[in-house]
């Protein structure tokens, strides 16, 4: 269900936002999901973030920590 969420949100910011791209983001959308889908939601925002600016918000140290595995920028709000 979170998976079908996320991709939804990322197919309807592509329609509004057709010709200019707008960053996305994102509240704590990966808080239920397990370490694999984690690992491969973050593989696949990396990607996509490649034509658009993500911004994910979580308050989860695991998924900060998988996405500096992943070597994408991270910044701590605290």
């Amino acid at each position: 269900m979170d998976q079908a969420y996320l991709s939804l949100r990322l197919a309807i910011a592509e329609l509004i936002c057709e010709d200019e791209k707008l960053p996305i983001l994102l509240d704590d959308v990966l808080s239920q999901y397990d370490d694999e889908r984690t690992l491969e939601a973050l593989k696949f925002l990396k990607e996509y973030s490649k034509t658009s600016q993500i911004v994910l918000f979580t308050c989860h140290n695991s998924i900060t920590e998988t996405a500096k595995s992943l070597e994408i920028e991270t910044k701590n709000l605290r």
